[in-house]
């Protein structure tokens, strides 16, 4: 997670500022904050933050089991005796290796405890803080299903000190700008209606006094709002950021901080051009290949030459010089690569005519469907939704992905099974500007499956060329966990994290398996 402090202070003093900080700077060690009732601890390994204790009885995971009534006194009493071994694990694997909790409700427990403590370490503006830090790099994850940014939000939710964070904000005259790759930042996290609005409002703002005024929220809320982002490095505030170039997956290079358009200054033709691009980009992977160049089904040969041109030059990269597309040169890429590939494929006679026999079936087959009655259309879908992966496969195998893509995402909409879910998320991650899409058919195969090792398998995969460690080690925990002896996932996590964190997860999920 990128440090956003240093552009703002040099000397953190809230809880949440703090804790940031540490983040940002990839800290590993505990952050202790002394209040009068309780000494709270939050552990923190490579800036992710893994856990949270209390020196409060209530705040132990033995006694808030027992009050929210998961297990009784007696069942606490026997996991604590169980624990005298030096290598046995924590009580909460213990209670689920004795089949008094399931994993997931430890999971669920842990993590509304940990959140229960940083919240009431965050509550509380006089509260003394410190960082300690170690060398410990193995901790046990008890916020396995939130991020550190979804922490961090929490912590700075509950500071209730507005003149504090009005401080933190400094100069109301400095650059606001989202983090790089926002999009992928905020995947999975949940927003208030508020923080929502607010990202959605930052093409229209240069400033902090510029985001006030588009947001139209009252003063107080927007303080808070604002304050809540930054801190969880969501937005960066500053005298002056620049772009940076990065190197995208597939050898494409384009600038983190894209320009901002205001379009409030675009004439009608200006908003209309940038509307189309974006829906021929968004739909690109959807269209097939006549539809990628505009044709139809059956237009004359030399139409095809003629189209890929035209689309080459109406979407080149030179019309990001222009000021209303200067912040669409992905999707203009998008576009431009969609069409080529489609040129290449119909451009040829001979490919041209095993793509039309394969459309023109899967069309017949479409119209047979819409004809069918109603008392038979699960029969007909069934039937349609194993002849589309059938020549799914057998397009996959051919190297024609697009209209694979077409086939599975029709086939899923019937009867989204996870591997064929995870097979259509491994197909739209060949163009990094699906990769969201991607993501969506991961999480869907998961919910269905939450054992589906490939599906978590992805996921880390997607988090990986998004530069997250935290949740590329996190969906791999899950694999693990599942499988503890699929090789792909061992090698992911020992290359991540390294051979004794590898070891002692494999322990955790042997013990639980028993």
């Amino acid at each position: 997670m990128p440090n956003s402090k240093d552009l703002q202070q040099d000397t953190p003093s809230t809880l949440p500022d703090l804790l940031s900080f540490h983040v940002g700077n990839q800290s590993t060690g505990t952050f202790t904050s002394h209040s009068t009732d309780a000494e709270r601890k939050i552990i923190l390994v490579g800036g992710e933050v893994r856990a949270a204790r209390s020196s409060l009885e209530k705040e132990k995971l033995g006694c808030w089991l027992v009050h929210n009534a998961h297990i009784t006194e007696n069942d606490r009493a026997h996991a604590l005796l169980s624990q005298g071994r030096e290598d046995a694990p924590p009580l909460g694997f213990i209670l689920v290796n004795q089949n008094i909790l399931t994993r997931e409700t430890l999971e669920l427990e842990l993590q509304e405890l940990a959140l229960t403590i940083i919240r009431r370490a965050a509550e509380d503006p006089n509260a003394r803080s410190k960082f300690s830090e170690s060398t410990q790099s193995d901790e046990l994850d008890t916020l396995a299903q939130l991020t550190t940014t979804q922490i961090l939000l929490t912590a700075a939710r509950a500071f209730p000190d507005l003149e504090q964070k009005r401080k933190t904000l400094g100069d109301l005259t400095q650059v606001v700008i989202p983090a790089n790759d926002l999009v992928a930042l905020i995947e999975g996290l949940s927003l208030t209606p508020t923080e929502a609005f607010l990202l959605s409002r930052l093409e229209g703002a240069r400033s902090l006094t510029s985001l006030f005024q588009v947001s139209s929220l009252p003063e107080d809320q927007t303080i808070s709002t604002i304050y809540s982002l930054v801190t969880a490095s969501l937005l960066k505030i500053g005298p002056a950021l620049h772009p940076t170039p990065i190197e995208k997956p597939f050898g494409r290079t384009t600038s983190v901080n894209l320009p901002v358009v205001n379009e409030e200054l675009l004439s009608d033709r200006h908003l209309e051009e940038r509307k189309t691009v974006r829906r021929l980009a968004e739909h690109a992977s959807r269209a097939d290949h006549y539809e990628a160049l505009g044709l139809k089904l059956g237009s004359p040969s030399v139409e095809i030459l003629d189209a890929w041109n035209t689309i080459r030059e109406q979407y080149g990269s030179e019309r990001t010089n222009e000021y209303h597309l200067s912040d669409s040169g992905p999707l203009l890429d998008t576009i431009r690569e969609r069409a080529h590939d489609a040129y290449q494929v119909l451009g040829n006679s001979t490919s041209r005519n095993r793509y039309d026999t394969v459309l023109t079936q899967i069309e017949k087959d479409q119209r047979r469907l819409n004809g069918r009655p109603s008392k038979v259309d699960a029969d007909a879908r069934s039937l349609m939704v194993k002849a589309n992966i059938q020549r799914a496969n057998e397009l996959i195998r051919e190297g024609e992905t697009h209209l694979a893509i077409q086939l599975l995402e029709q086939a899923c909409a019937f009867d989204p099974r996870p591997n064929e879910l995870v097979k259509l998320a491994k197909l739209l991650v060949r163009n990094p500007m699906w990769d969201n899409r991607a993501l969506k058919y991961l999480r869907q195969a998961i919910e269905i499956d939450s054992r589906c090792v490939d599906a978590w398998i992805e996921t880390a995969e997607y988090w990986r060329r998004h530069r997250d460690p935290e949740r590329q080690r996190k969906s791999l925990e899950r694999a693990l966990t599942i499988d503890p002896d699929n090789e792909r996932a061992n090698r992911m996590y020992k290359q991540l994290a390294g051979a004794g964190p590898l070891k002692r997860v494999l322990h955790l999920a042997r013990f639980t398996r028993r």
